[in-house]
């Protein structure tokens, strides 16, 4: 459903919603907190489904867009929805 970006991906001055894909174990080492870690396993498996496409900011945040075009930023403590 989405196309991944390719070199310049996880860049956050284009805002295509084309973001590569997070690394794999995300939810296991970056997330310490196990309730963010649902939340990131759950969120990967909307990704890996084809449900939504995911990338890394230059600041660490993620940037999470839904097939049907909801954009959420997932930061260290809190989710907040873009659009």
């Amino acid at each position: 459903m989405f196309a991944f970006a390719g070199p310049s991906a996880g860049d956050d001055l284009a805002d295509n919603c084309d973001p590569e894909t997070a690394p794999y174990g995300e939810a296991d080492t970056a997330w310490s907190d196990s309730d963010k870690a649902v939340v990131i396993a759950f969120v990967k498996l909307l990704v890996d489904g084809g449900k939504a496409a995911w990338r890394r900011l230059s600041n660490g945040d993620i940037e999470l867009c839904l097939a049907s075009g909801e954009l959420f930023l997932l930061g260290e403590e809190n989710i907040t929805r873009l659009s």
